[in-house]
């Protein structure tokens, strides 16, 4: 008995070899590859900002970080309300500005735009490119029509309300800027143009 228990234990020993090989070497596990997204090409930016570049901005646009904008209301006459877009150089160096803001009224404590962005002023002053030296300013003319009160002209087409303020795009910016106007006249009629906005001047 002896001789035959100890013929087997050189085939046990194999058998216990091979199935801890078996086991340190598990069959790999099938992989899911991820999800890709399509790369999105990112928007052009000038060397040193991280402005987007309008292609018909003037050479020296200011930069966004550069200027401070204010909505200065003006007379009253003819159903019409006028106010004057002012757009500050805050900068340390001079630079430029061409064209027409976008303006629009937004409301509901979130910058939601209440009815139709100005409608740009035809016939009226030239575009005309303008430095803005360190702390000048250069504004634009905004008419709007008197709303207030259920309407003004408009009547019942205007959907009369009130918002939170201005949203301001300087020209050739894709960066908006809000200006505080708690109660400001609105259409929220977006098919009822009531804004008009002039291109920059100097007068």
């Amino acid at each position: 008995m002896t001789s035959r228990r100890s013929a087997f234990l050189p085939l046990a020993a194999v058998v216990a070899v091979l199935a801890l090989a078996g086991c340190s070497n598990p069959a790999p596990a099938p992989t899911t590859a991820a999800p890709t997204t399509p790369a999105t090409s990112p928007t052009p930016t000038p060397t040193g900002s991280a402005d987007p570049v309008d292609p018909d901005a003037p050479a020296g646009q200011c930069a966004d970080s550069a200027i401070s904008v204010a909505v200065a209301e003006g007379d009253a006459g003819a159903g019409n309300l006028y106010y004057q877009v002012v757009f500050t150089n805050t900068g340390t160096t001079a630079c430029e500005l061409r064209g027409y803001p976008g303006v629009s009224v937004v409301g509901d404590g979130n910058g939601t735009q209440i009815g139709a962005a100005a409608a740009e002023l035809q016939g009226g002053p030239e575009v005309a490119t303008y430095t803005v030296e360190p702390g000048g300013t250069i504004g634009a003319s905004l008419t709007a029509v008197n709303v207030a009160g259920g309407g003004g002209p408009l009547g019942d087409a205007c959907q009369a309300t009130t918002g939170d303020g201005w949203r301001v795009y300087p020209p050739h910016s894709f960066e908006a800027v809000f200006v505080e106007a708690p109660g400001v006249a609105a259409c929220a009629n977006a098919a009822t143009p009531w804004l008009t906005i002039a291109p920059l001047s100097a007068e």
